[in-house]
């Protein structure tokens, strides 16, 4: 018998595939599936190096094709509660497909849900199970790490519960929740353990806060199989600082009077008049537009402005004026709800949407102050960090990167 030759099995080596110098997850094959147990887990792994085994199909998600290999899972069902599997973390290539099938061989399986992993974590699949059966958990495209969660529940599943934080007095705040089970989920926001009216929308904005305001919020989601309540958000409301005061900068010449505001810098005030000290005007001569409001915005933490000197007023004042907080806290809710859209309809964050789409993750329309009417005429956050920034951004929405 002749002895093969090494330079033949290289060459073949390299046309075949990579697996010849590099080994393949330990559950590359559907035979090989690592077993998962109980009601709740949560497992890890790879597609570097992955395989597809022969009649196994590469196809999934309605038709989607990603390449590369997969890797398994198997769980059996010792009740019929309803289970989800969430997306904890997923790196490495943009996309690969996570799904969950019956069957006896990798060649005759059914695909029961499935779902994409890219950017947005807490994707999920879910189904209702059958006692005794064994289902079959495939993650299948190019090089890719994750880590999933399994958790079999008859209420829904709360991924992230809306989180403690802090605002100053008369700004605004948004909580939000993503929460994953049988459809359709519905919810309802408490403060201090009190139902707040109208508030059934998966997230929470208040604007205009007061410090009656701060305390203890949670959200309850049910659907058809239970409830659940999240933990508690405690919202913490900091007193104005420093206090915004007018005062006169200098001794007035002929025309104009000047005036100091003392306040916080980068924060918008609005200029009023009146002579009556009963009916208050905003300020024409500082108006940017009749239409407007009259509105400065503090260079430094005592800025100077000077208006004509007008025997018909008489005296100033000075008040918050805050779109820009208001407007970032909406869109941090049409971010929110974007998300959820993308994470039930399954679709990837940078697909096509209009306001319809979302609409049923929101509270109020998709309008900011100063925006347009319309949500294409609406803005994106460009920034949520500080000193937040909200920009027109027509036409195409999608979640920041």
């Amino acid at each position: 018998m002749t002895a093969p030759n090494p330079h033949w099995l290289g060459l073949l080596c390299s046309a075949i595939s990579s697996a010849c110098f590099a080994q393949a997850p330990v559950n590359d094959h559907f035979t090989n599936a690592i077993v998962l147990e109980g009601s709740s887990a949560i497992f890890s792994g790879s597609l570097t190096n992955a395989t597809f085994e022969p009649g196994e199909s590469s196809v999934g998600c309605g038709g989607h094709d990603f390449g590369g290999g997969s890797v398994w899972w198997s769980w059996t069902a010792t009740n019929s509660t309803p289970i989800v599997i969430d997306v904890l973390e997923a790196t490495g290539a943009y996309y690969s497909g996570l799904s969950v099938h019956t069957g006896k061989d990798v060649t005759s399986l059914t695909e029961l849900d499935c779902t994409g992993l890219d950017s947005i974590t807490n994707r999920y699949i879910r189904l209702v199970p059958t006692l005794g059966t064994n289902y079959h958990i495939r993650v299948w495209g190019p090089n890719n790490s994750f880590t999933f969660r399994l958790t079999a529940a008859n209420a829904p599943v709360i991924f992230q519960p809306p989180q403690d934080q802090t605002v100053a007095e008369t700004t605004s705040v948004m909580f939000g929740v993503i929460a994953g089970g049988l459809l359709p989920l519905k919810y309802q926001w408490q403060f201090a353990g009190n139902a707040l009216p109208g508030q059934t929308a998966p997230s929470l904005a208040l604007h205009y806060l007061a410090t009656s305001q701060a305390g203890g919020y949670s959200v309850v989601v049910s659907n058809s199989s239970g409830v659940t309540t999240s933990a508690v958000a405690i919202l913490t409301i900091s007193p104005t600082s420093p206090p915004f005061l007018l005062a006169p900068a200098a001794p007035p010449d002929t025309n104009h009077f000047s005036f100091s505001l003392a306040g916080e810098t980068g924060h918008f005030y609005r200029i009023w008049a009146t002579t009556n000290l009963t009916d208050w005007i905003d300020e024409p001569s500082l108006a940017f537009d009749p239409s407007y409001p009259t509105l400065v915005i503090n260079a430094s933490a005592t800025s100077v402005y000077s208006i004509p000197i007008d025997s018909n007023q008489l005296f100033l004042r000075a008040s918050h004026f805050m779109p820009k907080e208001i407007c970032v806290a909406q869109l941090q809710a049409i971010n929110h709800a974007i998300r959820l859209w993308a994470i039930e309809t399954r679709h990837g964050i940078s697909a096509p949407l209009v306001e319809q789409d979302i609409a049923p993750f929101l509270k109020y329309p998709v309008v900011c102050p100063w925006g347009g009417t319309t949500f294409s005429e609406s803005y994106v956050i460009t920034e949520v960090r500080s000193p937040p920034t909200c920009q027109r951004f027509p036409q195409t929405h999608k979640l920041p990167p």
